[in-house]
This record gives C-alpha cells, structure tokens and sequence, in this order.
C-alpha cells in the first residue's frame, strides 16, 4: 500500500505536537487527541483489511467477495489521521500564539 510509505512523513508532525504537549505537561483534551490520531495514522493496513473483510459479503458463482460502499471508505483512514493531524497543529499553534499575546 503506498501510503505505508508516505505516512513516515507524518513522524515530523507527530513529535512537534508531542514536543508542545510535553511543554504544558500533558495535560487537557489535546494529549488524548495527539493519541487518538497518532493511532489513526499508525494502523496497520492488514487490520484496515481484516475490518472491511469482516463486512463482505460472498459474489454468487464465485470466490470473489463484494464489499459493501460505507466499509470501503474504511481504507480513507490514514487521509482522515492525517488531515486530523494538519488540524491538531493548527489548534496547537493558535493556542501558543493566543498565550503569548500574537493574534
């Protein structure tokens, strides 16, 4: 899967919010939404896989499995991590900007 691949470039972000959070001590929602989308981002994708087999239904005639619409959106995961991670830095850095006094 490529995104295996371009999900490395996601470490970068996830140490400059986990170096801001270590700043105020880990404390509040932030820390728990660092975690949650750091493993968004770090799912193995055989386990995205194993979840959206869970939903297939067997073709007729055939081997093939038909897998239905809403569990194939399953597999946009990482896009979600990632767009929730550019969202986080966002939160992160308004708020350091708001404490000291820059609008």
């Amino acid at each position: 899967m490529a995104w295996d691949h371009y999900l490395v470039l996601m470490a970068i972000p996830i140490v400059v919010a986990f170096q801001r959070l270590s700043r105020q001590e880990f404390q509040g929602r932030d820390s728990i939404v660092l975690l949650t989308v750091a493993l968004l981002i770090n799912m193995p994708s055989e386990q995205v896989v194993r979840i959206q087999m869970a939903f297939a239904t067997p073709s007729a005639g055939t081997e093939e499995q038909i897998l239905p619409f809403a569990a194939g959106l399953l597999s946009l995961i990482y896009a979600a991590g990632v767009l929730a991670m550019l969202w986080f830095l966002w939160h992160l850095d308004r708020g350091q900007a708001a404490a000291s006094g820059v609008r």
